[in-house]
Protein backbone atom coordinates (compact mmCIF):
# COMPACT_ATOMS: atom_id res chain seq x y z
CA UNK A 1 0.00 0.00 0.00
CA UNK A 2 1.29 3.38 -1.26
CA UNK A 3 1.68 6.37 1.66
CA UNK A 4 -0.44 8.41 3.10
CA UNK A 5 -0.59 12.10 1.55
CA UNK A 6 1.85 14.05 2.80
CA UNK A 7 4.81 11.40 3.45
CA UNK A 8 6.76 9.77 0.98
CA UNK A 9 5.86 6.58 -1.36
CA UNK A 10 8.38 3.95 -1.77
CA UNK A 11 8.11 1.51 -3.87
CA UNK A 12 9.56 -0.92 -0.80
CA UNK A 13 6.93 -1.39 1.67
CA UNK A 14 8.17 -4.47 3.66
CA UNK A 15 11.08 -4.51 5.69
CA UNK A 16 14.39 -5.39 4.19
CA UNK A 17 12.57 -5.30 1.16
CA UNK A 18 14.89 -2.77 -0.58
CA UNK A 19 17.82 -5.32 -0.05
CA UNK A 20 16.05 -7.76 -2.84
CA UNK A 21 14.49 -5.04 -5.25
CA UNK A 22 17.22 -2.72 -5.93
CA UNK A 23 19.61 -5.72 -7.02
CA UNK A 24 16.76 -6.58 -9.34
CA UNK A 25 15.66 -3.11 -10.57
CA UNK A 26 19.79 -2.50 -10.96
CA UNK A 27 19.59 -6.34 -13.32
CA UNK A 28 15.94 -6.81 -14.08
CA UNK A 29 16.64 -10.06 -16.66
CA UNK A 30 19.08 -11.25 -13.93
CA UNK A 31 18.92 -13.61 -11.16
CA UNK A 32 17.98 -10.86 -8.85
CA UNK A 33 15.07 -11.30 -10.13
CA UNK A 34 14.34 -15.20 -9.16
CA UNK A 35 15.42 -13.96 -5.76
CA UNK A 36 13.17 -11.11 -5.48
CA UNK A 37 10.19 -13.18 -6.25
CA UNK A 38 11.15 -15.78 -3.86
CA UNK A 39 11.66 -13.58 -0.98
CA UNK A 40 7.92 -11.96 -1.83
CA UNK A 41 6.84 -15.83 -1.74
CA UNK A 42 8.47 -16.07 1.96
CA UNK A 43 6.48 -13.03 3.22
CA UNK A 44 3.37 -14.20 1.80
CA UNK A 45 3.03 -11.67 -1.20
CA UNK A 46 2.04 -14.19 -4.14
CA UNK A 47 0.40 -11.05 -6.43
CA UNK A 48 3.80 -9.53 -6.39
CA UNK A 49 5.95 -12.24 -7.10
CA UNK A 50 3.62 -13.89 -9.79
CA UNK A 51 4.08 -9.97 -11.41
CA UNK A 52 8.02 -10.03 -11.03
CA UNK A 53 8.21 -13.34 -12.67
CA UNK A 54 5.34 -12.51 -15.54
CA UNK A 55 7.27 -9.01 -16.18
CA UNK A 56 10.50 -10.55 -16.34
CA UNK A 57 9.25 -12.89 -19.19
CA UNK A 58 8.02 -9.99 -21.04
CA UNK A 59 11.24 -8.65 -21.15
CA UNK A 60 12.79 -11.51 -22.13
CA UNK A 61 10.48 -11.85 -24.96
CA UNK A 62 7.73 -14.35 -23.48
CA UNK A 63 4.29 -13.31 -22.83
CA UNK A 64 2.09 -10.61 -22.24
CA UNK A 65 3.00 -7.50 -20.57
CA UNK A 66 1.77 -7.00 -16.55
CA UNK A 67 -1.78 -5.45 -16.14
CA UNK A 68 -1.08 -3.33 -13.08
CA UNK A 69 -4.52 -3.04 -12.26
CA UNK A 70 -4.64 -4.22 -8.69
CA UNK A 71 -0.63 -3.72 -7.86
CA UNK A 72 0.34 -1.31 -5.72
CA UNK A 73 0.51 1.85 -7.68
CA UNK A 74 4.08 3.05 -6.64
CA UNK A 75 5.85 -0.37 -7.05
CA UNK A 76 4.47 -0.87 -10.43
CA UNK A 77 5.46 2.27 -11.75
CA UNK A 78 8.97 2.23 -10.27
CA UNK A 79 9.46 -1.47 -11.05
CA UNK A 80 8.45 -0.83 -14.95
CA UNK A 81 5.11 -3.02 -15.09
CA UNK A 82 3.04 0.42 -15.80
CA UNK A 83 5.19 1.55 -18.21
CA UNK A 84 5.75 -1.52 -20.39
CA UNK A 85 1.69 -1.93 -20.52
CA UNK A 86 1.49 1.38 -21.35
CA UNK A 87 3.95 0.93 -24.22
CA UNK A 88 2.04 -2.34 -25.14
CA UNK A 89 -1.37 -0.94 -25.45
CA UNK A 90 -0.10 2.16 -27.19
CA UNK A 91 1.69 -0.10 -29.56
CA UNK A 92 5.27 1.61 -28.90
CA UNK A 93 8.43 -0.43 -29.46
CA UNK A 94 9.42 -2.34 -25.43
CA UNK A 95 12.97 -1.37 -26.27
CA UNK A 96 11.87 1.69 -25.24
CA UNK A 97 11.13 0.79 -21.37
CA UNK A 98 15.25 0.82 -21.33
CA UNK A 99 15.63 4.68 -21.45
CA UNK A 100 13.59 5.27 -18.97
CA UNK A 101 14.74 6.88 -15.46
CA UNK A 102 14.10 6.61 -11.82
CA UNK A 103 12.45 9.81 -11.31
CA UNK A 104 10.83 11.52 -8.08
CA UNK A 105 7.31 12.50 -8.38
CA UNK A 106 6.41 15.93 -6.02
CA UNK A 107 2.76 16.45 -4.95
CA UNK A 108 1.49 19.75 -4.06
CA UNK A 109 -0.50 19.54 -0.60
CA UNK A 110 -1.69 23.08 1.25
CA UNK A 111 -0.06 22.73 5.02
CA UNK A 112 1.56 24.00 7.83
CA UNK A 113 4.98 21.97 7.82
CA UNK A 114 7.31 21.67 10.65
CA UNK A 115 10.70 22.82 10.24
CA UNK A 116 13.19 20.92 8.38
CA UNK A 117 10.81 18.93 6.58
CA UNK A 118 10.08 19.41 3.07
CA UNK A 119 7.70 21.48 1.00
CA UNK A 120 7.65 24.91 -1.37
CA UNK A 121 6.86 28.15 -0.57
CA UNK A 122 6.55 29.96 2.70
CA UNK A 123 10.04 30.83 4.32
CA UNK A 124 13.12 28.59 4.42
CA UNK A 125 14.76 26.94 7.16
CA UNK A 126 17.96 27.32 6.87
CA UNK A 127 21.40 26.33 9.35
CA UNK A 128 21.47 29.35 12.55
CA UNK A 129 23.80 32.37 11.26
CA UNK A 130 23.47 31.10 7.32
CA UNK A 131 22.74 34.43 5.45
CA UNK A 132 20.16 34.95 3.00
CA UNK A 133 21.51 34.57 -0.59
CA UNK A 134 21.52 37.34 -3.04
CA UNK A 135 21.63 37.75 -6.61
CA UNK A 136 25.26 37.86 -6.66
CA UNK A 137 25.11 34.11 -5.00
CA UNK A 138 23.44 32.98 -7.83
CA UNK A 139 24.42 29.06 -8.83
CA UNK A 140 23.16 30.36 -12.40
CA UNK A 141 21.14 32.44 -14.66
CA UNK A 142 19.52 31.81 -17.63
CA UNK A 143 20.86 35.59 -19.01
CA UNK A 144 21.66 39.07 -18.35
CA UNK A 145 23.50 38.31 -15.13
CA UNK A 146 25.84 40.96 -15.07
CA UNK A 147 22.71 43.49 -15.61
CA UNK A 148 21.32 42.64 -12.34
CA UNK A 149 21.72 44.09 -8.68
CA UNK A 150 23.85 41.93 -7.08
CA UNK A 151 22.88 42.98 -3.71
CA UNK A 152 18.84 42.58 -3.90
CA UNK A 153 17.56 39.70 -2.09
CA UNK A 154 15.87 35.96 -3.97
CA UNK A 155 12.81 34.59 -3.18
CA UNK A 156 12.67 31.02 -1.14
CA UNK A 157 11.30 28.40 -3.66
CA UNK A 158 11.51 25.05 -1.65
CA UNK A 159 13.23 22.45 0.01
CA UNK A 160 13.87 19.20 0.22
CA UNK A 161 14.98 17.18 3.49
CA UNK A 162 16.93 14.04 1.78
CA UNK A 163 16.08 12.09 4.84
CA UNK A 164 12.69 11.67 3.26
CA UNK A 165 13.97 9.95 0.21
CA UNK A 166 15.72 7.07 2.05
CA UNK A 167 14.29 3.92 0.59
CA UNK A 168 13.96 5.21 -2.73
CA UNK A 169 15.98 3.28 -5.63
CA UNK A 170 15.55 6.56 -7.30
CA UNK A 171 17.18 8.56 -4.53
CA UNK A 172 20.30 6.63 -4.56
CA UNK A 173 21.93 8.84 -6.44
CA UNK A 174 21.33 11.56 -3.80
CA UNK A 175 23.19 12.39 -0.41
CA UNK A 176 21.76 10.34 2.29
CA UNK A 177 20.76 13.30 4.58
CA UNK A 178 20.87 17.20 4.60
CA UNK A 179 18.89 19.88 3.18
CA UNK A 180 19.03 21.06 -0.18
CA UNK A 181 17.43 24.39 -0.40
CA UNK A 182 16.04 26.62 -3.96
CA UNK A 183 16.17 30.24 -3.89
CA UNK A 184 15.13 32.34 -7.59
CA UNK A 185 15.15 35.71 -8.83
CA UNK A 186 13.17 36.97 -11.47
CA UNK A 187 13.14 39.43 -14.04
CA UNK A 188 11.00 40.06 -16.30
CA UNK A 189 10.42 43.63 -17.01
CA UNK A 190 13.56 45.02 -18.54
CA UNK A 191 15.74 41.60 -19.33
CA UNK A 192 13.41 38.70 -19.14
CA UNK A 193 15.65 36.05 -16.87
CA UNK A 194 15.88 33.64 -13.76
CA UNK A 195 18.65 33.29 -11.86
CA UNK A 196 18.98 30.28 -8.91
CA UNK A 197 20.71 29.74 -5.92
CA UNK A 198 20.99 26.24 -4.69
CA UNK A 199 22.11 25.54 -1.07
CA UNK A 200 22.68 22.03 0.03
CA UNK A 201 23.44 22.08 4.09
CA UNK A 202 24.93 18.88 4.63
CA UNK A 203 24.28 18.86 8.41
CA UNK A 204 20.90 20.25 9.07
CA UNK A 205 20.40 19.62 12.62
CA UNK A 206 20.07 23.03 13.82
CA UNK A 207 17.44 24.35 11.54
CA UNK A 208 15.92 28.18 12.19
CA UNK A 209 12.79 29.04 10.35
CA UNK A 210 14.24 32.48 8.69
CA UNK A 211 11.87 35.57 7.53
CA UNK A 212 12.67 37.19 4.15
CA UNK A 213 14.32 40.06 3.73
CA UNK A 214 12.60 42.83 1.41
CA UNK A 215 12.37 41.21 -2.45
CA UNK A 216 12.40 43.31 -5.39
CA UNK A 217 10.08 42.90 -8.60
CA UNK A 218 7.76 40.32 -8.98
CA UNK A 219 9.70 37.96 -6.16
CA UNK A 220 7.77 37.65 -3.41
CA UNK A 221 6.41 35.28 -0.61
CA UNK A 222 4.32 32.33 -1.81
CA UNK A 223 2.26 30.63 -0.09
CA UNK A 224 3.60 27.32 1.94
CA UNK A 225 2.73 23.79 0.24
CA UNK A 226 3.42 20.33 2.04
CA UNK A 227 5.10 17.78 -0.62
CA UNK A 228 4.03 14.34 -0.68
CA UNK A 229 7.45 12.77 -2.65
CA UNK A 230 6.85 9.40 -4.51
CA UNK A 231 9.36 7.09 -6.98
CA UNK A 232 8.51 6.32 -10.51
CA UNK A 233 9.90 6.35 -13.74
CA UNK A 234 10.29 8.88 -16.58
CA UNK A 235 10.94 8.04 -20.15
CA UNK A 236 12.43 10.52 -22.29
CA UNK A 237 10.10 13.09 -24.88
CA UNK A 238 12.99 14.49 -27.44
CA UNK A 239 11.81 16.49 -30.22
CA UNK A 240 14.08 17.79 -32.53
CA UNK A 241 16.29 17.98 -29.64
CA UNK A 242 18.50 15.66 -27.03
CA UNK A 243 20.59 12.64 -27.13
CA UNK A 244 17.39 10.09 -27.13
CA UNK A 245 16.35 11.61 -30.15
CA UNK A 246 17.49 8.82 -32.59
CA UNK A 247 15.32 6.05 -30.63
CA UNK A 248 12.13 8.19 -29.90
CA UNK A 249 10.58 8.98 -33.35
CA UNK A 250 8.91 12.73 -33.26
CA UNK A 251 5.34 11.56 -34.15
CA UNK A 252 5.62 8.91 -31.27
CA UNK A 253 6.34 12.30 -28.84
CA UNK A 254 2.35 12.36 -27.98
CA UNK A 255 1.98 8.98 -27.26
CA UNK A 256 4.81 8.37 -24.63
CA UNK A 257 3.41 11.62 -23.22
CA UNK A 258 0.69 9.26 -22.21
CA UNK A 259 2.99 7.13 -20.65
CA UNK A 260 4.57 9.16 -18.86
CA UNK A 261 1.37 10.23 -17.12
CA UNK A 262 0.81 6.77 -16.00
CA UNK A 263 3.56 7.15 -14.10
CA UNK A 264 2.46 10.42 -12.42
CA UNK A 265 4.31 12.55 -14.58
CA UNK A 266 2.49 14.29 -16.84
CA UNK A 267 4.48 16.98 -17.05
CA UNK A 268 8.09 18.52 -16.59
CA UNK A 269 7.62 18.98 -12.04
CA UNK A 270 9.85 16.83 -10.31
CA UNK A 271 12.88 15.46 -9.73
CA UNK A 272 15.09 13.38 -11.22
CA UNK A 273 14.15 11.27 -14.26
CA UNK A 274 14.23 13.44 -17.99
CA UNK A 275 14.47 16.76 -18.63
CA UNK A 276 11.41 18.39 -20.88
CA UNK A 277 9.37 21.57 -21.39
CA UNK A 278 6.35 22.05 -20.20
CA UNK A 279 5.28 24.07 -23.73
CA UNK A 280 6.53 21.38 -25.68
CA UNK A 281 8.43 18.33 -25.63
CA UNK A 282 12.10 19.48 -26.09
CA UNK A 283 14.74 17.85 -25.03
CA UNK A 284 17.59 20.54 -23.44
CA UNK A 285 19.51 17.50 -22.05
CA UNK A 286 23.38 18.97 -23.09
CA UNK A 287 24.65 15.75 -23.49
CA UNK A 288 23.94 12.29 -21.70
CA UNK A 289 26.03 12.70 -18.83
CA UNK A 290 23.48 15.08 -17.50
CA UNK A 291 20.89 14.25 -15.73
CA UNK A 292 17.18 15.75 -14.61
CA UNK A 293 18.09 17.82 -11.28
CA UNK A 294 14.78 19.32 -10.85
CA UNK A 295 11.90 21.03 -12.81
CA UNK A 296 9.47 23.54 -10.84
CA UNK A 297 7.19 26.38 -10.96
CA UNK A 298 9.11 29.78 -9.73
CA UNK A 299 5.74 31.20 -8.67
CA UNK A 300 2.53 29.32 -8.47
CA UNK A 301 0.59 32.19 -9.56
CA UNK A 302 2.81 32.78 -12.83
CA UNK A 303 3.80 31.07 -15.88
CA UNK A 304 7.44 31.13 -15.17
CA UNK A 305 8.82 27.14 -15.06
CA UNK A 306 12.95 26.33 -14.65
CA UNK A 307 14.40 23.02 -15.49
CA UNK A 308 17.67 22.08 -13.44
CA UNK A 309 20.18 20.01 -15.14
CA UNK A 310 23.40 18.43 -13.40
CA UNK A 311 25.96 16.05 -14.33
CA UNK A 312 25.62 12.81 -12.23
CA UNK A 313 29.39 12.45 -11.42
CA UNK A 314 28.55 16.21 -9.25
CA UNK A 315 25.40 14.94 -8.30
CA UNK A 316 26.74 11.69 -6.61
CA UNK A 317 29.46 13.73 -4.98
CA UNK A 318 26.77 16.31 -3.50
CA UNK A 319 28.26 19.23 -5.89
CA UNK A 320 24.90 21.34 -6.36
CA UNK A 321 26.83 24.05 -7.29
CA UNK A 322 27.90 23.03 -10.77
CA UNK A 323 23.79 22.24 -11.54
CA UNK A 324 22.63 24.27 -14.61
CA UNK A 325 19.61 26.16 -15.75
CA UNK A 326 18.92 24.32 -19.16
CA UNK A 327 15.70 26.10 -19.92
CA UNK A 328 13.05 28.51 -18.58
CA UNK A 329 9.76 28.39 -20.04
CA UNK A 330 8.13 31.84 -19.83
CA UNK A 331 4.48 32.09 -20.06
Amino acid sequence: MDSEAGHSAKAAVLAGEDEVLFPWLDAPTSDAAVVYADWLEEQGDARRAAAVKSHVAWLEGRGAPVDPDGLPTTWARTVGITAAHGLAELELPAELLALARPALILDELPATVPIGQSKLGGHPDLPRGTPWPCVEDATDCWDGLEDLEPTHAMMFVGQIRMEELRGMHAARILPDAGLLSVFAYVEVEEIGTLAFHLRFSADAGDLVRVEAPALHDVNRVTPERALRISETLELPMPRNAGPFQAQVPDERVPEIELVNARLGKPDATGMLGHVRGTTNAYDFTPDASYIKLAGFWIDPDDALFAHLMIRAEDLAAGAFEKAKLVWVDFG
